[in-house]
């Protein structure tokens, strides 16, 4: 702020009045006291960042841009349609147990996914040994024994009956069937049998069409 004109008179003590001045003053001077800056006055651009120093204007610059800005946004909508997809679920605690049984308070950690997992495989290979051990019992009680091996295609949640040749000249006294891979999951019972044919019931609850290799033990005298 600059003065235009001529000044004259003397300095007084502090408190004094002030003697002659005379002359024109090009601009008022302001009281520069409390609340004397105002927003408002920054508002009007009485103020603007470039009359700040330069290292003050460099600290608000690098504060955020209009880029910044864009990215938060998005990143907020993001995570809005994630919280969104979870549902209620966004809310449940975990629980890290098969104990658990209030309803609709928690959901499952994945730690114990991997224990069922193990616990399936444990329970498909007893099986398989069991009946590894039930055919050769029989084997050993039966004069006749036959096996017959193939595979079949299984829509999905569907179900019926395949047949296969038997060709046999003995009785049969009783057959067994089973798949050959236990991680397919799906049903399956021996149907009629005879000399000459054999029928094997099934029935598949999976999603997609799959492929099922079965054996079907015969046993006679």
């Amino acid at each position: 702020m600059s003065f235009e004109g001529n000044i004259s008179g003397s300095l007084a003590p502090q408190g004094a009045r002030v003697g002659n001045i005379s002359g024109n003053i090009g601009a008022v001077v302001p009281d520069i006291r409390d609340e004397s800056v105002t927003t408002a006055k920054i508002a009007d651009a009485a103020v603007t960042i470039a009359k700040l120093a330069q290292d003050v204007t460099a600290l608000i610059n690098s504060k955020g841009d209009a880029s910044d800005v864009a990215q938060l946004q998005s990143d907020v909508a993001a995570l809005q349609t994630i919280t969104e997809g979870l549902g209620t679920a966004s809310t449940y605690g975990v629980a890290n147990n098969l104990t658990t049984t209030a309803a609709g308070a928690n959901v499952l950690d994945a730690y114990q996914g991997k224990l069922l997992g193990d616990r399936m495989t444990t329970a498909e290979g007893n099986i398989t040994t069991l009946n590894d051990g039930y055919t050769q019992l029989a084997a050993n009680v039966f004069q006749h024994h036959k096996t017959i091996t193939g595979t079949i295609t299984m829509g999905a949640n569907s179900s019926g009956q395949s047949g296969y040749s038997v060709g046999i000249d003995w009785s049969v006294a009783f057959a067994v069937v089973r798949q050959q891979d236990a991680s397919k999951l799906v049903f399956l019972s021996m149907g009629y049998v005879d000399r000459s044919n054999c029928y094997v019931n099934w029935r598949s609850e999976r999603t997609s069409q799959t492929d099922v290799p079965i054996r079907i033990d015969i046993f006679g005298y």
